[in-house]
């Protein structure tokens, strides 16, 4: 049985602790677990609307808080009041306070309230998104955990063969200052599909 122990970030499987690539490994099953939920919610979004919009926004928080320990993991470090900030910072935009490209809101609140409108297919796609959404989360912490540590520069590198023009240019742009370029899923085209990575530099 999985045990989670909150005072010391460790995750245990009857009674003995994970080491961080068993624990990471198990995260990521996890997550996989979660995003499917969040994605089949749509099938219970018109016949409760309630408990489902409910339901939606449990899930994502525990997407963002999955994401955000990997991160912490990874950097051997420890789940400080920063980071749980900009986990509480992006659930915020996430759940209503999110504002496009164009100056219009968006967030799973708004979705789920105008989903009397939109196709099983938008509404399907739309959470998809949301249930990775959680990268941004992760993405975060590790540029808050690098700048803390001296860390000064930041570079975009595109992952595929096929990627938006906003990736494009941001790759393009070469060595910035931390915080001047995105990170990944972050402003472009691409969204929560978005697959490029990020390096710091000092």
């Amino acid at each position: 049985m999985y045990t989670y122990n909150r005072r010391t970030n460790k995750i245990s499987y009857n009674s003995v602790d994970l080491n961080d690539t068993e624990t990471i490994k198990y995260i990521n099953e996890y997550l996989i677990v979660l995003k499917q939920q969040l994605q089949d919610e749509y099938t219970k979004i018109k016949e409760n609307y309630n408990d489902s919009l409910l339901n939606s926004l449990v899930i994502l928080k525990k997407i963002h808080l999955l994401e955000a320990n990997k991160a912490v993991i990874e950097l051997k470090t420890i789940f400080n009041f920063e980071f749980a900030n900009i986990v509480s910072q992006q659930l915020s935009i996430q759940y209503s306070e999110g504002i496009g490209s164009k100056g219009n809101r968006f967030g799973l609140i708004h979705l789920l309230t105008k989903s009397e409108s939109l196709s099983e297919n938008e509404i399907k796609e739309s959470l998809r998104k949301y249930s990775n959404s959680g990268s941004l989360s992760y993405y975060k912490i590790i540029e808050q955990s690098k700048l803390s540590s001296g860390f000064r520069f930041s570079r975009r590198f595109l992952k595929n063969g096929n990627n938006c023009p906003d990736c494009i240019d941001y790759a393009e742009q070469g060595l910035q200052l931390i915080g001047y370029l995105p990170v990944p899923t972050e402003k472009c085209f691409c969204n929560t599909n978005c697959k490029c990575t990020i390096e710091y530099y000092e």
